[in-house]
């Protein structure tokens, strides 16, 4: 077991990734929204921020894990959930060449995934 201040660490910095991952969330489905609405065209850019989030969301999903191992928590389902549901989501985006699509199967998922993270917590 480790010790009461390490624990603390943790969970301040589990809460930190999950605020960050919030954020990201926030900000991706919002862009995408953005160039739905003006059809506007897919770039790299977004294609780095969508991966960007995916890595957050993983990051933060490994460290659940860990403090579940170490605490005993549930606190690794919302993020397991809301990281394949976006994974789905990229992975589908990946699959069309439209940018209108990409934006909207970003959106969906993305939203999707934002609701449940904050929901579920």
């Amino acid at each position: 077991m480790l010790p009461f201040k390490m624990n603390i660490t943790l969970l301040n910095i589990h809460s930190l990734l999950f605020i960050i991952c919030i954020l990201f969330l926030i900000y991706t489905t919002s862009n995408s929204l953005i160039k739905f609405l003006g059809d506007k065209k897919y770039t790299f850019l977004d294609f780095r921020i969508s991966l960007f989030v995916l890595i957050f969301l993983f990051i933060k999903l490994s460290l659940s894990l860990l403090l579940t191992e170490i605490l005993e928590l549930k606190i690794y389902v919302s993020s397991t959930i809301s990281l394949l549901i976006c994974l789905f989501g990229w992975y589908l985006h990946n699959k069309v060449v439209e940018s209108r699509k990409k934006h909207f199967r970003i959106l969906v998922f993305y939203l999707i995934g934002l609701i449940i993270s904050v929901w579920v917590r």
